[in-house]
């Protein structure tokens, strides 16, 4: 919806292939192992062990890896194709808190147990935040998803190209372009 996509799922096949892998997935985990084989305490705390040879594991994580770069195009070219300024900031609000959030999720928590390299603990959860706080920001300052009429109001003021002054009944400035 962000990205002004909906028209691609107007179509039923989108839905089944957005979600068989995840049912998949929920199926793996129900009746085996999909990332870690098992859990080790070291001197920093508990590390997942994944299986490197395990076909599951690389299919989640190709999948995972899938869906945020998706992601993160659909919101760049949404960004891209804007003309207001506000949306373009969201974007890029949005796209560079994503990324290292997920950059170091993926390697920290998917790739270095898989391969046996216990460096930290799993932190996907703590970097997570960094793309919440990215996307609270984004709402709170540039009111990403806010289709108020205060929003366009103030759009419309912003890109009057003559001078605007708005006063209350008592002649207080409100707001000026």
């Amino acid at each position: 919806v962000l990205a002004k996509k909906e028209k691609v799922l107007e179509r039923w096949w989108i839905y089944f292939l957005l979600y068989s892998p995840a049912l998949l997935f929920l199926y793996k985990v129900w009746t085996g192992v999909l990332t870690a084989t098992d859990f080790v305490w070291t001197d920093i705390g508990w590390i997942e062990c994944g299986n490197p040879r395990s076909f599951w594991l690389w299919f989640y994580i190709l999948h995972l890896a899938g869906c945020f770069v998706a992601g993160l195009y659909m919101t760049w070219q949404w960004s891209a194709k804007s003309t207001f300024m506000r949306e373009k900031k969201q974007g890029r609000i949005i796209i560079w808190s994503l990324i290292p959030s997920f950059s170091f999720g993926l390697v920290v928590n998917i790739v270095f147990p898989s391969v046996d390299i216990r460096v930290l603990p799993a932190i996907s959860p703590i970097l997570s935040l960094i793309w919440a706080f990215g996307i609270y920001y984004a709402i709170t300052r540039y009111k990403l998803m806010d289709f108020t009429p205060q929003v366009a109001i103030n759009e419309i003021i912003s890109r009057v190209k003559d001078l605007l002054i708005l006063t209350d009944p008592k002649g207080n400035i409100l707001k000026v372009n």
